[in-house]
């Protein structure tokens, strides 16, 4: 819950400078991406402080294990890269819309569509919201079923990261869509729009 508002607070509802959102979306990807692989390797430690390209962490990512249900985020993580380089780089990149369209059509062809909010003043901008969706793949992600049995968790088997915590805790853990409406229904005129029936997805 906590990494999904800390995702608005520093990619805030509103937010339509594309510069600026490909920026801070790709340093928060980076974050989930580190996310990903320390809790799948065994002395992630020795990672915290080795600098690697946005790059090399999709392909190191990548090759820890397979699976099927998220392999479909590996090409979509190198096409927003491709747009934060070309925001950052160039004034006016060329063929820019194209490359977002297409990262957007490829993503909710596999993910869904992500809906948030209507009005305005409360709507994502979409490549925002193609960020938050990648950056929910990437921290909620369980690691495989065999990773699992080895910890001596197999009751836990097929539950979500986010639920693993909450489970532990005693307590349920939300969603990012759910952080979203608590977060947005503290806003004037807000109320949780109709949801992809693909984006309720169950790990």
């Amino acid at each position: 819950m906590e990494r999904y508002e800390a995702f608005m607070k520093h990619l805030p509802v509103g937010s339509r400078d594309k510069t600026l959102i490909a920026l801070k979306g790709h340093l928060l990807l980076e974050t989930a991406l580190r996310e990903y692989i320390y809790r799948r390797v065994s002395l992630p430690e020795r990672l915290e402080k080795k600098q690697m390209s946005f790059a090399s962490l999709i392909d190191f990512a990548s090759c820890l294990e397979f699976n099927a249900r998220i392999d479909w985020i590996w090409k979509a993580l190198r096409k927003a890269n491709q747009i934060r380089n070309q925001l950052a780089h160039q004034l006016e990149p060329a063929k820019l819309e194209e490359t977002e369209d297409a990262l957007v059509e490829y993503v909710e062809a596999n993910d869904g569509e992500f809906s948030v909010a209507a009005g305005d003043d409360l709507m994502y901008e979409k490549l925002a919201l193609i960020f938050f969706q990648l950056f929910d793949v990437l921290i909620s992600a369980p690691t495989t079923d065999e990773n699992i049995q080895q910890d001596g968790m197999k009751k836990y088997k097929g539950l979500s990261f986010d639920q693993l915590l909450g489970s532990a805790s005693n307590g349920a853990s939300l969603g990012p869509l759910e952080a979203i409406d608590k977060v947005l229904g503290k806003k004037p005129g807000y109320t949780p729009p109709p949801r992809s029936k693909k984006r309720r997805r169950q790990w």
